[in-house]
């Protein structure tokens, strides 16, 4: 793996402060900027792989670098480094993935910057020389928002039902592995196109599932929940309704049948 550059936290200082900086401030943010590179290096290989050295600290400024050296070997390893300052930009630009990141990254941009403006002017962090943030305002209000969602899907993620429960589900059927006995299927639900795992073992695969196959149907089964997704994570089949492609109209064919003409004559005469 390359190695990640060093990476740079410098903090501003009010006006009416002559630019100073408190030290007391200083060590706040940078002990949020901290748990942020922990969470990340976490998050990047499943377990804390680096250690962040101090590589310098400007005299008469409230600057510090941080360097990542590898303390657990193994198989190759992912920059904390790089994470954080790729989870950083998702929150700056609110993109989606700001919601799979670690709580750890988005409390640490909302600790960098909370009081900005009253305690500290603002903050800036650096990759090397090249800028990844200004921590002010903007970027206070882009990590509350983060938080909030976050809070949220946790909220949401923590009532989720793990566990088995019979169901039914509707959608699209078809078999995506038949090797070695394994009758795994997938069904794509008619509500939102989102597929599900399924597991037709316990079917007839001659008179249940091939003439289900590619039609819109039903299935039965036994469902099991995870607790991360509102749907299940697999279904074990146990019935199949097929929907009929076209409405049974056989058994209405007299209320749309015409007279012929002779009985039109009888019927006038």
């Amino acid at each position: 793996m390359p190695e990640s550059q060093d990476l740079t936290l410098t903090l501003h200082g009010l006006d009416e402060f002559n630019h100073a900086v408190d030290a007391e401030v200083f060590a706040s943010k940078f002990s949020a900027f901290m748990k942020g590179l922990a969470s990340a290096d976490l998050a990047a290989n499943g377990s804390r792989r680096h250690k962040y050295l101090v590589s310098d600290l400007v005299k008469n400024t409230a600057t510090a670098k941080v360097h990542e050296q590898l303390v657990v070997t193994g198989v190759a390893p992912g920059s904390g480094i790089n994470y954080y300052t790729t989870g950083i930009g998702y929150i700056l630009s609110k993109s989606p993935e700001r919601r799979l990141l670690p709580d750890g990254i988005i409390k640490s941009a909302v600790g960098l910057s909370r009081d900005v403006g009253k305690i500290f002017k603002f903050a800036e962090l650096k990759l090397g020389d090249k800028p990844i943030a200004i921590i002010n305002g903007d970027f206070w209000t882009c990590a509350v928002e983060a938080q909030k969602i976050k809070a949220n899907d946790n909220a949401a993620s923590a009532n989720r039902f793990t566990g088995t429960a019979f169901g039914s589900f509707d959608g699209i059927l078809e078999m995506v592995d038949m090797r070695h006995g394994s009758k795994k299927a997938v069904l794509t639900l008619t509500a939102g196109g989102l597929e599900i795992q399924c597991d037709t073992s316990v079917m007839n695969p001659d008179e249940d599932v091939h003439p289900a196959l590619g039609h819109r149907c039903i299935v039965y089964g036994l469902a099991y929940y995870d607790g991360v997704s509102a749907l299940p994570a697999s279904v074990e089949i146990r019935r199949i309704d097929v929907h009929k492609a076209d409405a049974d109209l056989i058994r209405w064919k007299h209320f749309f049948s015409t007279q012929d003409e002779s009985d039109e004559e009888d019927d006038w005469a």
